[in-house]
């Protein structure tokens, strides 16, 4: 099974196009079909989508709505997709790759029945990268840069509950959430040999987001949760400009493109809260 890529490399006929056209062709050249875990997500979307189609008149409500907090490890994609992308054109060649992230933020969820609820909140991601590039001339010469993309995110999916035990429940999730992406990034090499700039490619976008976890429920304490998360933007993140020796101008520039796609472990917290009682309408005379 071919497997997708989280970064897009562009050729040398790509970058003598116009930045727009290179964009939209390395997003139809180089999104693959996804590995065994990500074709479970989407099946998993397109049967929560089946389930939200029926009326919630169906259902009793539950009237509760809870706060809570999350912290997410970013799981470099690299495990579970293809590794990472590698130039290589004599005497240059490169190598960048997913590094482990973080996101945490808050969560807000509103119980729509006994099986049914929705969440959204706002959450601070931070995905990492490492960048190696060597030349290849009297000497081996090889530098090597890290660097952050930083966004924001609001979430908003719907969640189904199924009943394990008394006070255990699995939940399965699907949803978007909006991106907002703060400002790009610039580093230089530890031996100042090379030099990267990372912009984003929209500074408003938009992602999938498919989510399984467990969730146990306490009478008074509250409820804690540990989960996966799965999240792909709707298209590409951002763009990076990577040169070699640049002062004052650069022996070697190429563009890579960033898919964006993160794994994370969920870790969540809600505080207790009472459900809401209902109000009794009045009869008037």
């Amino acid at each position: 099974m071919k497997q997708t890529t989280l970064f897009y490399q562009s050729s040398p006929a790509e970058v003598q196009m116009p930045l727009k056209w290179s964009l939209w062709i390395s997003l139809i050249q180089f999104r693959k079909p996804m590995l065994s875990f990500l074709s479970l997500m989407n099946v998993l979307r397109k049967t929560l989508l089946i389930w939200i189609a029926f009326p919630l008149a169906l259902w009793s409500q539950e009237n509760v709505t809870t706060f809570g907090v999350q912290f997410k490890p970013i799981i470099p994609i690299s495990t579970f997709v293809d590794g990472p992308i590698t130039y290589d054109e004599t005497p240059y060649s490169a190598t960048l790759t997913s590094k482990t992230g973080y996101s945490f933020g808050m969560v807000v969820r509103r119980g729509i029945s006994k099986t049914i609820s929705f969440e959204s909140g706002i959450n601070y991601v931070r995905r990492n990268y490492d960048l190696t590039m060597s030349k290849v001339d009297s000497t081996l010469l090889s530098d090597e840069a890290d660097f952050g993309f930083v966004s924001y995110n609001i979430p908003v999916q719907c969640l189904i509950y199924i009943k394990l035990g008394d006070k255990l429940f699995m939940n399965a999730s699907t949803g978007v959430h909006l991106d907002f992406y703060a400002s790009g990034t610039y580093s230089i090499g530890r031996d100042t040999e090379i030099t990267q700039l990372s912009w984003p490619h929209s500074r408003i976008g938009a992602s999938y987001l498919a989510n399984l976890g467990f969730e146990y429920r306490t009478s008074k304490n509250g409820y804690f949760y540990i989960g996966a998360s799965y999240s792909d933007p709707f298209g590409i993140m951002a763009v990076s400009r990577v040169n070699w020796r640049n002062y004052p101008d650069p022996d070697f520039e190429t563009h890579l493109f960033l898919g964006g796609q993160f794994l994370t472990l969920d870790l969540r917290y809600f505080f207790h809260e009472n459900p809401e009682k209902r109000k009794k309408k009045s009869k008037t005379k």
